[in-house]
């Protein structure tokens, strides 16, 4: 029964890669952990590549079935958090018969996503651990109906966006820059980016383009490659990764995102805190969502002539926007939190 205070267990197999999914989830344990007794449960190899709240108790384990059947055993929490389908795999090969307390799901990326291609095995697998949870968490309402059907699954479903993150909104930029961070990934399409900024330069000659974030060496090699041959390479940068966007925001104007394929991502929440104009296309059903409720705009397709008209009317419209203060409240820590507390509750109940 539901009590004031629970143990939860978040397993997340690692926090090293810096991406998304890792701050999603040391943001939540950090949320959870001031109401709750949690515990983070993730691999003890490599350095941790966000914060974790001093109030959670982090847990680093070997990353074996065993290891994390005795963590599980040695916590005995009330509810588990499960981050992804491989940790709700190691959760199934540790706990065969059943879990030892409800499990909830998480879906960090659009449902789809989590399946590959003729994996059937994997995939099979993965559904049947699916099935065994007491709640799925997915990120948008539309992914609700998506992720029942893709899985079959007949428990709870519920969509919480992530937590906005604590940035001050910033004065508008003078300069006609746009950032774009983003891993480098066919699926987020800097390609289709520097193809519209190239036709935006014909119109607005001093803008620039930053591109931050990295990925494969041979990806970042391919985008400089198409900036040189579009001669546009002097007016694209590619700083790296930044843990700390705030500088980069400062100077932007107008925030670009083109990706295809989204499960709820930070970069539009911190542009919208920063009090930046997000430009998306409209067929990304994360983009289609979210980026309506800040009042950026959206492409009608993605080709680098409908984009780049949109980055211009973000240029226009920079100087004088201002983020709809109630949509960054319904992101607010605090409307997450409750959101939370209220799924962990009907679970442990």
């Amino acid at each position: 029964a539901w009590s004031q205070v629970v143990r939860i267990l978040v397993y997340k197999n690692n926090l090293t890669t810096g991406r998304g999914a890792d701050r999603a989830v040391c943001t939540l344990c950090g949320l959870l952990a001031a109401a709750h007794e949690t515990v983070l449960a993730t691999d003890a190899a490599g350095a941790l590549s966000c914060p974790v709240d001093s109030r959670v108790q982090l847990k680093r384990i070997p990353l074996s079935v065993d290891a994390l059947r005795t963590a599980i055993e040695e916590t005995r929490p009330d509810v588990i958090l499960s981050t992804g389908t491989d940790e709700i795999n190691d959760l199934a090969a540790a706990f065969p018969a059943k879990f030892p307390a409800p499990v909830v799901q998480q879906f960090h990326i659009y449902p789809p996503g989590a399946f590959k291609p003729r994996r059937w095995v994997r995939n099979a697998r993965t559904k049947r651990a699916l099935r065994r949870c007491a709640a799925i968490q997915v990120l948008l309402p539309g992914y609700v109906d998506l992720a029942r059907r893709l899985l079959r699954y007949k428990g709870v479903v519920r969509a919480i966006g992530n937590a906005a993150p604590g940035i001050d909104p910033l004065p508008p930029s003078a300069d006609p820059v746009i950032l774009y961070p983003a891993a480098f990934h066919k699926d987020k399409r800097q390609d289709l980016l520097i193809r519209a900024f190239a036709r935006l330069k014909r119109r607005v000659p001093s803008a620039e383009l930053v591109l931050a974030g990295t990925g494969k060496p041979q990806e970042q090699a391919r985008l400089r490659r198409l900036a040189d041959k579009l001669g546009i390479a002097k007016s694209v940068s590619f700083p790296g990764y930044l843990a700390d966007l705030r500088p980069l925001f400062a100077r932007a104007a107008v925030v670009a995102f083109p990706s295809r394929r989204e499960g709820f991502p930070l970069t539009l929440l911190e542009s919208a805190a920063a009090g930046r104009l997000a430009v998306g296309c409209a067929d990304c059903p994360a983009s289609r969502d979210l980026i309506p409720q800040f009042e950026g705009i959206l492409a009608s397709k993605p080709d680098p002539k409908a984009y780049a008209a949109a980055l211009y009317v973000g240029l226009e419209k920079a100087s004088t926007f201002k983020v709809p203060r109630t949509a960054l409240d319904a992101y607010a820590p605090a409307a997450i939190a409750g959101q939370w507390e209220s799924l962990l509750k009907e679970v442990a109940e």
